[in-house]
């Protein structure tokens, strides 16, 4: 009984290995953060995306995020976000695929792609990235009016994500962080 038990358990075990290793063979990625911003999806992606938002006192300067503790965004004025998306491979990149999805609290007002306002998505398609190089796009939202921010808190932080997806199936994501604060 005992080694048929041993046997049911490894033949579990191989079948559970063999539907991974089979999961990463389909396309299905394997993503780690990238230091300095951005994350990066499977060994076989030959792209970065690294997303960015504008400091409000610092000049016009982008950064990865803003925190509680960073300046702060109040009801009615414009953010304004960077995706700088890189090709790190040697061949040319075609139809890239970005979605980037906008936080609560911030609507979409400007930007390459299309929006659509109810799933708050901005799509678009880069026709081609050479090898080495990078672009970037500048997208714009605007803050709530402070009748719609939340009322049981004075700063509220949120999470503006973006993805990119290549011909292969194969992902790199970003998010940059923003606060909001009540006047």
């Amino acid at each position: 009984m005992k080694n048929l038990i041993a046997s049911f358990g490894l033949a579990l075990c191989a079948t559970a290995l063999l539907a991974t290793s089979n999961a990463f063979a389909a396309g299905e990625s394997n993503c780690q953060i990238i230091y300095g911003g951005g994350q990066v999806c499977s060994q076989s992606v030959k792209f970065t995306i690294n997303k960015l938002v504008q400091n409000p006192g610092k000049g016009g300067e982008y950064v990865d995020n803003l925190t509680a503790n960073d300046n702060k965004y109040t009801a009615g004025k414009t953010v304004s976000f960077k995706i700088i998306v890189t090709n790190t491979g040697s061949t040319t990149l075609t139809n890239l695929s970005v979605v980037d999805t906008f936080p609560q609290h911030i609507n979409f007002s400007a930007g390459a792609g299309s929006y659509d306002a109810g799933n708050k998505k901005l799509s678009f398609t880069i026709p081609s990235l050479a090898a080495g190089k990078s672009q970037e796009f500048v997208i714009s939202g605007k803050v709530v009016d402070e009748g719609n921010l939340p009322s049981n808190t004075g700063i509220t932080c949120v999470t503006n994500t973006v993805r990119a997806v290549d011909n292969s199936g194969a992902t790199a994501e970003d998010a940059s962080q923003v606060c909001i604060q009540k006047n």
